[in-house]
């Protein structure tokens, strides 16, 4: 634990925009990098498992950060777009087959959306093909993309 004395006050222009706190358990003056990157928030996910909505939580996160990191990687090309809401429909039918409904995103990014989405059932196979042969399952929710700033 660093001690409880404060930075020095020290008035320097290389100092401009720093920050005091605590870095390798010591107290010291630092400036912070931030860059713009592309973040994303689900909203209203859920899942239908043969009609019937699912609480099963380790489905609905593995689901919540394949769908998080998709559109953000569809949106990498089209920051110009941001800030974005788009809502979003997969139906994944038995066997596997996907069909995907977007909404509310540019056309230029609505395509990328469809297309990562409707492989959803062959993203890290985290879907099991024995469960997808007795089950139909619909995935929906509201994307929220924007840019923020971080270190």
């Amino acid at each position: 634990m660093p001690n409880a004395r404060p930075c020095l006050p020290v008035y320097n222009t290389k100092l401009d925009a720093a920050f005091c706190g605590c870095v390798k358990k010591r107290c010291r003056w630092f400036k912070q990098r931030l860059r713009p990157t592309i973040v994303s928030t689900l909203h209203d996910v859920a899942i239908q498992i043969a009609g019937e909505v699912t609480a099963d939580e380790k489905l609905l996160n593995e689901a919540a950060e394949l769908f998080d990191v998709e559109v953000s990687y569809c949106y990498e090309r089209h920051k110009d777009l941001l800030p974005a809401r788009l809502r979003f429909v997969v139906d994944v039918g038995k066997y596997g087959e996907a069909e995907t409904t977007v909404s509310g995103a540019a056309a230029s990014v609505r395509k990328c959306v469809q297309d990562a989405f409707s492989d959803v059932s062959e993203t890290g196979n985290w879907i099991s093909e024995d469960f997808l042969k007795h089950r139909e399952v619909r995935f929906s929710g509201v994307v929220q993309v924007q840019m923020a700033w971080k270190p």
